[in-house]
Formats: structure tokens, sequence, C-alpha cells
């Protein structure tokens, strides 16, 4: 039965005498795909079946054909014993096939406890599952259930029965009916219909196409409909195209279904065309044959009649010279080309019946012979504007081709002349396409013919005006070629062997070669012996080659060319012969008297070897003339080896692998090897003085061996099993005395794992004592720090002082720490802390220095004090030391002292710090300038300058006035002369010695005092 998704079925379970309500609730939640089985389940509700349900039953097989029965009362399941072993998860189930618009009664499952196939009948689980989309399913509260939510029969029953329907609702379909269309123009109508909602919301939509499968879907401008009596709807539609006619029909869905009104149809209009509705044209155009019509607007301001339902912007009447193919496109800013069409028609009239070609959209291509043709652009838009373009193609045309034949293998190169080649897309021969071809011109095209068989053909060329015809001028004709077989090479040597093969001239002067190399691209050529042949019947040839590669494989094949064509034959191969390649290994498994040789052969040659093994002797390069063993016939290369037996001890041997083919005997390169003596035998006793750095092994050699032993010591590594060469050692070089000797470790690592064996080693090899393990002591790291220098008071401690280095890498921490300020005294402790990067090998160690902390002398600040007149007493001016630090101050000389003229005078301080614990007392010297005074204006001395100044023989003065008096003076106010001068009067200093000079420059009883420096 079918429903709708928002109806109920209310069932019930009896068992016995009691009834169970199980409920399951489908909600409409959109497509479900692959729906999971939803449990039945107590409840106070029903369940809606839909078509496609599945029912399944675990325990019971359920056929459709035979085990369902739907009554009036009850749909009934009856089950077939399946064989399953210990499974008890058979799902069976059964689809209804056939909706089902409603039903009211019983469904019921029959079956009997031997269909369980040993399972109880407790295990007997009913699942419900919709498979018609448009749900999922919510379980409500159940009882009676398993663990997985699964629901249970009780047992003893026979049947199990899915419950009674009561108060079902009932939703029926809408009644759909199309009506006429009306209001039909060229490029649309309006669709009509009515719709009976019959009581539930319905969809109305309208389908419309040019077939019955419609295409595109509108909706009813009056959907959604309600209620229970017909309502009329429509729907206006546009777009369509002109002359054409269109199916369509009304739908309408609700939660009952969906209903078809029937199939409908109507045509689109036309209108009719004159004869000066058309612009004349000629074609071909010369020379590109291409005509652009975009000069004329096509939409027209007026409204034209309708044709077909579209509107005509102009036509076209062609006269058509030549045969071959126009071809039509139009282009719109406006319009989209599904909304064109082309008519090309024998008419004026545009009739369809004359109609040539028809085309809705670009692309229109109509092939033609001379004659008249009317073209005309219809559009669904009156107020689009176009650009048309008329292509013409003429059909092409061949004059003559060369040459006229070729062979039936294809190949050859034919030129074709003729007219309208000009884009070709195709050449064939006869039916066949040219393997290739160019278009060298207009009027000329270079092809290769493919293969055929023999006989003659016709040429032709296609472009897009058209496939030429065909004549006498096109005609080639295909040739028969020779054949060749290629034979079996024989006489095949390591460099050589003779070619074969069979030839048929077929009636032509046919030459005969034989091409060969080591890939199928040859590389070398030969003729053969009986080249050239003739004749129609078979000739057998054969040419001897020399100077080949030994074990190399070559191919080879017979060639025959007559004037026709050139045959090959088929390719063969041939290999020639070669020693094989045999390589000796390294002597294995040597003992007192045997030994095992090792070979590997690496190439087996041609053909395969007879034979091969080892041969050995005392003497170098043995071979098989010497001992050997030999191990047969081989087919596949690759390692072998044999056991040498009844070898003398002590004793050298030389061996070289065999191999021995149709080619020679090849050996290996030979292996030397000498048989076993006896190796020394040592024992390590004991570890002892075990250090950081270093400890004793106890050791003893109990034999020498034979020969004697060279070198005996002990070895030891952090790794297990050291030895001679991966170790460190200590050899005590060739041993004299059997007994026990001593043996130093050294260069340990603190705190380490060591591992130690003693050696002793002769031609035989080495001999290993047991090994011991020992570890080493932590070491004491040394610590270099010695007593800084001394510091004053007040300076904190840095690395000057807290610079202490050690043997390894670690921390050290100082007491005190850096930054601090000791007081004053001598021998003062500073320690350090050191704490090393690995302390696993390495002890955390202390050590102290001594430091003395002198008082600190106090930084007096004083600069050169300005120049004083002389008469000037000394004053805070010029006596105006200060210090860091509090205290006082005694100047020499005291303050109020009137100082001699002269310059570079000392002033001296003596400072007396007030913290006499932590600072000592200090002086100072600074110096003076004490010069003369003088009366001259400042503003004149400003403008006095001496010069040069340095000087080395004489100096000028500038700025003074004639018979200035002048005095040069040495520092100490010593009077060397004294003499007037003039302005800028050059003044002769060339007999005083180098030095310092003051130059008095006196005007109205002042002097102004300058110094000269002579060079």
């Amino acid at each position: 039965m079918q429903l709708s998704d928002n109806s109920f079925l209310k069932y019930y379970i009896m068992r016995k005498t009691i009834y169970t309500i199980i409920t399951v609730l489908l909600l409409a939640a959109g497509v479900w795909a692959a729906p999971q089985p939803s449990l039945l389940s107590v409840g106070s509700s029903g369940f809606t079946i839909k078509n496609g349900t599945v029912f399944s039953v675990k325990g019971l097989v359920l056929s459709p054909s035979s085990d369902v029965t739907i009554t009036n009362n009850s749909i009934n399941f009856s089950g077939t014993a399946v064989t399953n072993g210990s499974d008890q998860s058979i799902s069976l189930a059964y689809t209804f096939t056939s909706p089902l618009s409603s039903y009211s009664g019983l469904v019921g499952i029959q079956y009997s406890v031997g269909e369980l196939n040993g399972n109880t009948e407790s295990d007997l689980q009913i699942a419900y599952n919709p498979l018609s989309s448009g749900g999922s399913f919510v379980v409500s509260s159940s009882s009676n259930t398993g663990s997985a939510g699964s629901y249970y029969v009780s047992n003893t029953l026979n049947s199990v029965n899915l419950g009674v329907v009561t108060a079902l609702p009932t939703v029926s379909a809408p009644v759909a009916t199309t009506n006429a269309a009306t209001s039909i123009t060229s490029s649309g109508a309006i669709l009509n219909g009515s719709v009976n909602a019959n009581g539930s919301s319905t969809t109305v939509t309208f389908e419309y196409g040019i077939t019955t499968s419609y295409g595109t879907i509108v909706t009813a401008d009056e959907s959604l409909v309600t209620g229970s009596s017909a309502t009329s709807v429509s729907k206006a539609i546009t777009g369509l195209t002109a002359n054409t006619i269109y199916h369509y029909r009304v739908v309408g869905e609700n939660t009952g279904g969906t209903t078809n009104g029937q199939d409908q149809t109507f045509t689109t209009g036309t209108t009719t065309l004159t004869e000066s509705f058309y612009e004349q044209i000629t074609l071909p155009f010369a020379p590109t044959d291409d005509v652009d019509m975009s000069s004329s607007t096509l939409a027209p301001t007026m409204n034209l009649v309708s044709v077909n339902g579209s509107y005509p912007s102009k036509g076209y009447k062609v006269t058509l010279i030549k045969s071959g193919t126009i071809t039509l496109f139009a282009s719109s800013n406006e319009i989209t080309t599904s909304h064109f069409a082309f008519l090309v028609s024998t008419s004026y009239d545009a009739s369809l019946s004359s109609k040539k070609y028809f085309k809705v959209g670009n692309g229109t291509t109509a092939t033609l012979t001379p004659g008249t043709y009317y073209i005309v652009l219809f559009t669904d838009n009156m107020y689009g504007k176009f650009k048309l373009n008329i292509t013409f193609a003429a059909l092409p045309n061949i004059t003559s081709i060369s040459p006229t034949s070729g062979t039936t293998a294809g190949g050859t190169t034919v030129t074709i002349t003729g007219t309208d080649f000009t884009n070709a897309t195709a050449v064939k021969f006869g039916s066949t396409a040219a393997t290739s071809f160019t278009v060298n011109s207009d009027t000329q095209i270079t092809a290769t013919s493919p293969a055929s068989t023999s006989g003659t053909v016709h040429i032709t060329v296609t472009t897009a005006g058209g496939t030429s015809a065909t004549g006498s001028a096109d005609q080639f004709t295909y040739e028969d070629t020779p054949t060749a077989i290629t034979n079996a090479a024989t006489s095949i040597t390591s460099s050589g062997a003779t070619l074969n093969g069979t030839i048929n001239a077929k009636g032509a002067s046919t030459t005969v070669t034989f091409e060969y190399g080591l890939t199928t691209s040859y590389g070398t050529t030969v003729t053969a012996d009986q080249s050239p042949v003739t004749g129609s019947t078979t000739t057998l040839v054969s040419k001897a080659i020399t100077g080949l590669a030994a074990g190399t494989t070559y191919h080879y094949r017979v060639v025959g060319a007559n004037a026709n064509e050139t045959t090959n034959g088929d390719d063969m191969t041939f290999t020639t012969l070669k020693l094989p390649s045999v390589t000796t290994q390294a002597v294995s498994s040597i003992s007192t008297n045997s030994a095992v040789a090792n070979g590997n052969i690496t190439d087996l040659g041609q053909p395969n070897p007879t034979a091969y093994g080892f041969c050995w002797s005392t003497s170098p390069n043995p071979t098989t003339d010497n001992s050997k063993i030999d191990k047969g016939s081989i087919s596949e290369a690759g390692a072998f080896s044999a056991t040498l037996t009844g070898l003398e001890t002590h004793t050298k041997y030389y061996v070289r692998a065999y191999s021995i083919n149709e080619a020679g005997t090849s050996y290996g390169e030979q292996v030397s090897f000498s048989t076993k003596g006896i190796i020394a035998n040592v024992i390590l006793y004991e570890i002892k003085d075990i250090e950081s750095t270093s400890a004793i092994g106890k050791c003893s050699i109990t034999d020498f061996g034979f020969p004697n032993a060279t070198a005996y010591g002990i070895c030891w590594s952090t790794s297990p099993n050291p030895t001679m060469f991966n170790s460190k050692i200590h050899n005590l070089g060739a041993p004299t005395t059997i007994g026990f000797f001593y043996a130093s470790l050294t260069e340990l690592e603190p705190n380490t794992v060591y591992y130690a064996r003693v050696y002793a080693a002769n031609a035989e090899g080495i001999a290993y004592s047991y090994e011991i393990s020992f570890k080493t002591t932590q070491s004491n790291p040394v610590i270099t720090w010695s007593n800084p220098s001394d510091i004053s008071y007040g300076t904190a401690l840095n690395d000057l002082q807290l610079n202490a280095t050690s043997t390894v890498e670690g921390t050290f921490e100082y007491t005190p720490a850096a930054g601090t300020k000791l007081n004053v005294g001598d021998a003062q402790e500073l320690s350090v802390t050191f704490t090393p990067n690995d302390l696993a090998k390495n002890k955390i160690v202390n050590k102290t220095v001594q430091i003395n902390v002198r008082k600190a002398v106090p930084v007096i600040t004083w600069e050169n004090p300005k120049d004083i007149v002389n008469g000037t007493a000394l004053s805070d001016l010029q006596l105006n030391a200060v210090a860091n630090i509090e205290g006082t101050f005694v100047y020499n000389p005291i303050a109020g002292t009137v100082m001699n003229t002269g310059d570079l005078q000392e002033l001296t301080v003596q400072f007396s710090p007030a913290d006499t614990e932590h600072y000592s007392a200090t002086s100072d010297t600074v110096k003076i300038n004490v010069v003369i005074k003088t009366g001259i204006d400042p503003e004149k001395q400003n403008s006095i300058s001496i010069y040069p100044n340095p000087t080395t023989d004489k100096f000028y003065i500038t700025g003074i006035e004639d018979q200035t008096t002048i005095r040069i003076s040495s520092l100490n106010g010593k009077l060397i002369s004294e003499k007037k001068v003039a302005n800028h009067e050059a003044i002769s200093v060339q007999n005083l010695p180098a030095g310092t000079y003051l130059i008095g420059i006196t005007n109205k009883e002042a002097m102004t005092c300058y110094k000269l420096v002579k060079k």
C-alpha cells in the first residue's frame, strides 16, 4: 500500500492472548540513501508501509513467490528452513513491490519451530525497513528487547502478527488536466490547465519542449493549490523558436502522489516575404571568397510580420557561378546564437517546401551547384542587431598527378596539380587516406601514398567546398614489389657467419643485399653473391661475413630492390661463439690439509660449457694438467665451490677456476693461499691498580704457536671483544719466554667501563684470551688559579681576579661572588667550587687563593688655571681643586700670594682624606701663566697678527702703527733684542736658535706679549 509520509498505521503483535503494541515512527527528512533496518518497538501509534518497504525476519527464509500472501485481512510470510551453522544473524526479507494506498487488517508472519534451524524462538527478530525515499525512523519507547535494541517475540507460537490497523488516514493524489495553450506568438504562448488538490496542498508545474520528453519545467502562477475542487492554472512562456511544434502538460504533486496531465501541442507562427526583400550577391568573391554583410542593420525599426514566429532582418539572393560550399555565421552582442535561424531555399518566398537547408544557430553549411539561392536570417528578437558573414569555398578539381604509379607498400610521393586546394582537409587514394599530405599552394598538393593492393585507384582532394570529382587525370596505379625471405645463418664462428635468404624478383631485375648489425637498425650492408636476381621464381642467396665480435647476437635480413620498390625480409638473429668468463674468488675454510676453492662463472659463453671446476698447484698458474676437480657441464652462470683435499700443512698453493666450451678453455685469475699451522695461547688473569686513566693487566703466554708469535700484548676498548685493530694496545713485540708478564693500560677515560684481552699473533692468526671488564675511577680535575694582583679599595671583584681554569669543562662558583667590594686588608681569601659537566667521570673540586686590598688613592680634579696679569693675588679662581671623597686641601702657594711674571709656574695641593681607613693622602700640581699687564686697546690687540708662526728665518707683524717698539725675550723674561718697526716690516730671527720666544709689542707705554716659535 502507498501512503503519505505523515500517515500512520497502527499494528499489534499478538502472542497467545497477550497483545503488545509495536510502533515505528517515520519522519519525513528528505531523500534517505541506503537506509538501515529499524526495529518494531512498543508504543502507542502505528507506522506507514510505503512502496519498497522491506520486512526482515531473523531465522527464516522468505520467498516472495510462495511464502507471502496478501489478503483482505492480513499480509502473511511463511518461512523456509536454511542451513547456516552457528550464525544466528540470518536476515530474511520481502519487499512490497506494489504501492498500497490504504490497508486495514492483520500483518502476520507464519512459521514452524522446525524452520528456525536450531535457533530458539527468542532469537526471532522482526525488523522494518522503508526502502522508499523520504524519511528516517525514530524508535519510541520499547519493552521486551535484547541488549542490542532488537525486538524479540516470546516462545511457543507459530505466528507473529505485526498488528491491526486502526484509524488509518488516507491521502489521494491530485487530479491534473492539460488545457489548450493561448496567446501563441512566434516566440511565446500561455500554457493552461486545471488541478484538483484533493484536500492536500499541491505543487503545480508545466513541462514543455519540442518532444514528449519536454526538457523545461516552469511553476504555475497559481501554485500551491489547495481545496477539493478544480482550480484553473496557467504560465506564460517566452523564448520559443518560430514555426515550431511544442509539446506541454500540467503536473500536480502532493503527499498522495504525482499526477501528469495529458500531452498537448501548439505551433509558433510565420510570415511571408517578397522578392524585393533580398539583396543581390554573386559568389565566389575574388580573391578571398568571403563577404561581410555587417553594413546592414539587421533589426528593422518597423514591426515585421512574423515568419514562423520569427522576425527576418534581411534576405540575400545569391547567384552561384561555381560549385562549392557556402557557410553562414551571424554574431550579435544582444542575442545569443541559439536564437538565430538560417533558411536556404530555391524560392524567394522562403517556404519550407523549397528549402535546401534550415538550421538554428551558427554554422549552417550548404554544398551547392551553380544556380540561384535565397538566404534568410531569422531571430526571435526583433530588436537585436547582427553582423552576417557568408563564406564560400569552391569545389577542388584535379588536373594531373605525378608520378602516376607506385608500389603496393605505399610511401610514394605524389604531386597533385589542380585548382581550389587551399585549406584541403583530406587526400585519399581510392578509399584510403594518404599517409600524409602538404598543401603547397591553391594549385598543388604533395601527398604520400598509403599501402594498397595492386591496381588503379582515383586520388581525391577534400576541402570545405567538397570532394573533387574523379576522372582519368587523377588515376594512380599500384605495382607489385619483389618478395624477400630471410633464412637461418650458417657456418657461425666466433668472428663470422654466412647469411642466407630467398628472393623472387617478380620478373624485374632485383638487387639483393643483406643488412646486419647489433640492433634492428642494422648499420652494415653487403651485396649477396648472387645479386642481381631475375625471373619469377625463388632464388637462394647468401653472403659470408667476418670481423664479428665473439659471443654477440646479430640482427640481419635480406633486402630485394627493383625499379618499383624495395622489399625487406623478416629480421632474424644469430649469436657468434664465445669463450666462457670465469673468476677465481678467495679460498675459504682453510685447514692444515684442506681448503674450499670458490669461483664464479660470469658468462657461459657460446655455447654452454661442457666442463668447469678448479685446478691447483704449488707453482703459479696451474692448468687442467695439474691437480683438478671437474664439476661437469653447466647451463646457468653463477658462483660455485669445491673442497681441495690432500694438501700439505703450512704450504703455499695456487688455485684457478676454469670453464671449457667449444670455443676453448677459460681460466680465472690465480689465487694463492697457505694451509694452516698452530696459533699461540694466552691468558688474562686480572686487571689491577685501576686508576682514573690507567690500569695494569696480569697476563701470561703458554704457547708461542707455529710459526712463533711475532707480537703479543694487551688490547682494550669501551666495547666488548677488543682486537689489535679496533682498540688501543700495548704491544710488547715478539715473545721470547713462556710465562707471566704485565702490561700497562693507559690513556683511559675516568669512571668508564673497559674490556681487555691479551693477544699473541703469528703467521696463522691472532690468539685472544678471555675478556675481563673493569671500570676506572673518577678523576680530580686540575684547577689553575694564582693569587690575584693587589686591588684598591672600592674595586668590585671581576674576571681579572676570578679567573680560575680547569682541565675539563664545567662551571665555577666563586666566594665572594663577582661584583663584591672587599675591605682594605692583606691575604683575604677567595675560594671557588668547580662542578664538571661530566660528573660521571669527574669529581667536584675546590680551590682557594689570597688577595691584598690596598687603600684607594683619592681622585683629584684640578685643571690648569687661566692666565693671570702680574700683580693678581691667587684666589679660589685658581685654587679650586676637588676630590671624589671628603677631605681637606692645602695649597702652595697659598691664597693671596702675588706671583712673579712667568709662564708654566707650578701650583701644588696636598689632599688629606677624612676616611683614612680606606683612602690614602695624595697631591696634585697644575701650571699657570702670569703675564705683564698691557694698556693696548683690546680691539687693536685683536687686530695684531704675527706670521708666519712658527717661522724659520723671519716674521711679520700687521695691525700696528709705524715706529712701534717690539721686544724679543726668552720665556724666562731675558731680553734678546729691542727695535722699532713699521707695519708689515720683515723682522729677522735667522740667528736665533730654535725654540719659543716672547714678542712684546709696546704702544703708548702699554705692552702686549705674543709667543713665537722658531724652527
